[in-house]
């Protein structure tokens, strides 16, 4: 049907063109190629383009999907880490009462009665719920076990505690140790 009816038209081109001079035939063929190139520069080139990037965006997908079961697997094993974490956070809170269990370790463990300081220092935010708060110990000690004990105490003790910064000094004569460190308490964030 549509062939039918662009029949008229497609007689009287050839009709047309064939009135043509040679020359004007050789303008008109140019002319042809020139619109012909320019659709196909604006048209055809960029659905080729688009079809190019498509592909390259699937190709992209899929390689992203066949790596999906080792991300799933690695986000399974960091969120079972990161519940273990906050389990064991939570088993050494210490929402108050952290100096004072402090001065306990260095009075029990470190047999130090006095001489001794506890500075608080800032707190700072520590995973979502939590804050680490810090104190500054500062003591002089003459007996290595009870050091070893001490320091045995912060980190593997009934309330594990964070031991961030630790300096030992020998004195000149070699009768006692200065001992500076930054041990913190794990609390739950105010």
């Amino acid at each position: 049907m549509l062939e039918k009816s662009l029949t008229p038209y497609i007689e009287k081109a050839k009709h047309w063109y064939e009135s043509l001079s040679p020359r004007e035939r050789l303008m008109v063929v140019a002319a042809a190629a020139i619109f012909f190139y320019v659709l196909a520069e604006s048209v055809i080139v960029p659905i080729q383009t688009a079809y190019e990037n498509q592909a390259k965006r699937s190709r992209a997908t899929s390689l992203q999907m066949d790596s999906l079961p080792n991300v799933l697997e690695r986000y399974v094993r960091y969120k079972e880490r990161q519940k273990r974490t906050e389990d064991h956070y939570k088993s050494i809170v210490m929402n108050h009462g952290g100096l004072s269990y402090i001065e306990s370790l260095v009075k029990k463990k470190a047999g130090i009665q006095a001489g001794f300081t506890i500075q608080d220092m800032t707190p700072r935010k520590f995973a979502e719920q939590y804050e680490q708060a810090p104190f500054r110990v500062s003591f002089k000690i003459s007996d290595y076990k009870r050091l070893v004990d001490f320091l045995e105490a912060i980190v593997n003790g009934e309330k594990p505690l964070v031991l961030s910064d630790l300096k030992l000094r020998k004195s000149r004569n070699g009768d006692f140790i200065s001992v500076e460190s930054v041990i913190s308490i794990i609390r739950r964030a105010s």
